[in-house]
């Protein structure tokens, strides 16, 4: 009877060790082994997602974002402008330029953003050169406002883009630096920003390495071509870039009071074009033109 009785507990025993050693070689989903696996795994997760977040994140070192081809579609701006001498004084007058996005999509942008945030408006044309009067051809002048309306503008200076793909013929407009006074930043040469010319010659192979056009006179080029009559000559050389975008309108109005204002840009639609103007032909950067600037 005891022999029966020892090896009961005998086997008990052995089932209860057994069920133990069981479960230490495999622990179950609650074990705490289980909870530190779980746990490198939400660490290999928040590394992940960090790493994610910095190769996402735009903003640069400067706290600047990173500048973004505009996808902007080809777009109207109507100016409206006033003679302020001679037989023309006081005549109010219209032209149209239309935007080519894909001839400088950056410069199409900044245009955009400075016509829909009346930046023209109420400022002056103030060079209107002539060949005899600057190396590079025939331009009009216009795009500087005064003191801080300015530096809010040059502080956001417009990346450089590629060169060669429109030249600068007439009637097409670019954005404006002097290559003497460029300005240096991290990312590279940076210096354009709201002073815009208007090319009244086809002046490509002397400026097509410096300057970029984003747009070109569609209607009205007659009153482009006459915008310096009765002041001009008179002025050319004389208007000091510093000093205008210092004082800005007062410096015009005081010194070179007969300069042509630019009282409005305004985006328009293709329905609001200019009734009975004839429509300029889109200018067209040929072989031969192509061919000089290759060799520049």
């Amino acid at each position: 009877m005891k022999a029966t009785v020892l090896t009961t507990l005998l086997l008990l025993t052995l089932f209860l060790v057994m069920t133990i050693a069981s479960d230490l070689v495999s622990p179950s989903t609650s074990s705490p082994l289980s909870v530190d696996s779980s746990n490198n795994n939400n660490k290999r997760n928040d590394d992940d997602v960090i790493e994610a977040a910095m190769r996402d994140s735009s903003p640069d070192e400067y706290g600047e974002e990173e500048e973004e081809d505009s996808d902007l579609s080809e777009f109207y701006v109507k100016f409206t402008v006033e003679s302020m001498t001679g037989d023309k004084d006081g005549l109010i007058e219209e032209f149209v330029v239309k935007v080519i996005p894909s001839w400088a999509p950056r410069s199409a942008e900044r245009f955009y953003d400075l016509v829909t945030r009346k930046f023209y408006d109420n400022t002056r044309f103030f060079w209107h050169l002539n060949s005899d009067d600057d190396m590079q051809g025939h331009r009009t002048h216009f795009g500087l406002k005064k003191g801080k309306a300015q530096k809010k503008w040059d502080k956001r200076s417009i990346p450089s883009e590629p060169l060669g793909i429109m030249s600068n013929l007439r009637t097409t407009l670019a954005f404006y630096f002097n290559p003497q006074q460029k300005e240096r930043t991290k990312e590279g040469w940076r210096f354009r920003h709201t002073h815009i010319f208007i090319n009244r010659e086809d002046a490509g192979s002397q400026i097509d390495h410096l300057f970029v056009p984003f747009a070109y006179v569609y209607q009205g080029m007659k009153v482009v071509d006459e915008l310096g009559i009765g002041w001009a000559h008179e002025y050319n050389n004389k208007v000091r870039l510093h000093t205008l975008k210092k004082k800005g309108m007062e410096y015009i109005e005081e010194k070179f009071p007969k300069c042509t204002t630019l009282i409005k840009a305004e985006v328009i639609e293709e329905e609001e074009l200019l009734e009975g103007v004839e429509i300029e032909e889109m200018p067209v950067f040929d072989k031969f033109g192509k061919e000089e600037y290759d060799e520049l």
